[in-house]
């Protein structure tokens, strides 16, 4: 089982209908991760204007995955709504691609902070590790120019989001970013064949460690 993180820019993007299908199309047991898009810019906009708290926020932005994922799922007839992992493998074993459906499954766990920091791209890796997946293939439309990358460095260029390398770290599977043109290269992205992909890798709890101990250092000046 893989994760597919689509991110939502590709909301606006012409290939976004090529990611769906071939997702629908491959034999792969296949979860989809749904960014908000223009639904979670909404949620920002509320919360700026209205001075809605964090917590309110995040419930919301995790709705707004939902109405992103229902229009994918509206896209493809092969991919389905699920909104727990029970239900998640149930779509798999009868060979649909479930489309993680987050709120009410996120928001019973007291673990995963509730702001901005965490948004689909961690709760990607969170549903990863919850579903001892086979590996994380995030859709992005930003440029990636290497051949691999440190979740840190990911964080502060603002490809993905501030908890990355945290929850990174606490997962054994690979995790793959790739820019959303390479949709005709599925199945090797898949293989972890594909020469455009970037894997990602975690701060080690000992880089973690000493990050933490440079930065009390810093405040304590």
């Amino acid at each position: 089982m893989w994760v597919v993180k689509l991110g939502g820019s590709l909301f606006s993007a012409d290939c976004l209908r090529d990611w769906v299908d071939r997702l629908a199309a491959s034999e792969r047991p296949l979860v989809v991760v749904p960014g908000g898009g223009p639904f979670a810019d909404q949620v920002r906009d509320a919360q700026q204007r209205w001075q809605i708290d964090d917590a309110h926020a995040h419930a919301m932005a995790l709705l707004a995955m939902e109405q992103m994922g229902l229009m994918l799922c509206a896209l493809n007839s092969g991919l389905v709504p699920c909104s727990n992992s029970m239900a998640i493998r149930s779509a798999l074993a009868d060979g649909h691609v479930a489309v993680w459906m987050p709120s009410r499954h996120v928001l019973a766990q007291n673990r995963i902070q509730g702001d901005w920091s965490v948004t689909s791209d961690s709760l990607s890796l969170w549903l990863a590790g919850e579903l001892g997946a086979q590996g994380v293939l995030v859709v992005k439309s930003a440029p990636l120019r290497a051949a691999a990358a440190s979740a840190a460095a990911l964080q502060s260029e603002g490809i993905v989001d501030g908890a990355f390398d945290r929850f990174a770290r606490a997962l054994v599977c690979p995790v793959w970013l790739v820019h959303r043109q390479e949709h005709a290269a599925l199945e090797a992205l898949l293989s972890e064949q594909c020469p455009a992909a970037v894997r990602v890798h975690s701060t080690t709890v000992a880089q973690a460690d000493a990050q933490d101990g440079v930065a009390a250092s810093v405040s304590r000046t």
